[in-house]
């Protein structure tokens, strides 16, 4: 939970420096309610280096800061239909894991961009969750 918070954090902090760039509203208000509304991930991962990672989000979207030793990392991602909806990414990465952070504008139709957002980052890194897993067992069934 503690790591949760820290991504958290980071996200928070990246929102407010690179926010207006990429079309978020940031005001104390705005930035609660994105923050409130953030998706987070922790991915088990071996053999997951801070290149292939940053390789990962430059084929979905743009890397905008990397931590010197390449273990943090913000991004912009798009995600919802047709990949047009804006995404800001930041993970930070331990011995196996991989923890993600993301928050996006929703409009009147929720698209769960930062889940997306997530998911596509999850799949340029071939991980394969648990969730899909068991979804691809009992389609298979």
């Amino acid at each position: 939970m503690n790591d949760e918070k820290e991504v958290a954090q980071k996200l928070e902090e990246a929102l407010r420096r690179y926010g207006a760039d990429y079309g978020f509203v940031v005001t104390d208000k705005s930035v609660r309610k994105l923050i409130d509304g953030s998706a987070y991930a922790t991915v088990e991962v071996k053999d997951c280096t801070p290149k292939k990672l940053a390789e990962a989000f430059m084929e979905v979207g743009k890397v905008i800061e990397q931590s010197d030793d390449g273990m943090e990392c913000v991004a912009v991602v798009g995600a919802g239909v047709a990949n047009m909806n804006i995404a800001l990414v930041v993970t930070k990465m331990g011995k196996d894991k991989v923890e993600f952070a993301a928050t996006a504008n929703e409009g009147l139709i929720k698209q769960n961009t930062a889940k997306h957002a997530i998911d596509r980052v999850e799949k340029r890194l071939l991980l394969v969750s648990p969730r899909e897993v068991r979804v691809a067992a009992i389609s298979n069934w």
